[in-house]
């Protein structure tokens, strides 16, 4: 996998698979599913103010049957990160589809 960077084990900027951010949970081929209950952060760009920088956080998992789940925006990359540490969030990881 790559990415921009790691911090505290959570991927930051990954590089995502063609058709990862649209495709159906049951359709899904492999190198979707090596994400699957890995969160990860995608920094994003205020349309408005360039110099505004915002994370949100997902995480491929069944809470949503055709994209990553999103777990929320914020304002710096600490909050995104503790939002993606997996000890915070235990409910909304579940087991791989089959």
């Amino acid at each position: 996998m790559k990415c921009r960077r790691v911090v505290d084990g959570i991927p930051v900027d990954p590089e995502l698979p063609d058709g990862f951010w649209n495709t159906p949970s049951e359709k899904r081929p492999c190198d979707h599913l090596e994400w699957w209950g890995r969160p990860f952060v995608v920094t994003v760009a205020n349309a408005d103010q360039e110099e505004v920088v915002r994370y949100g956080t997902y995480c491929l998992n069944d809470a949503a049957q055709d994209r990553p789940s999103f777990w929320g925006k914020f304002g710096s990359l600490k909050e995104a990160i503790g939002c993606a540490n997996l000890a915070h969030y235990p409910k909304l990881i579940s087991s791989q589809p089959r």
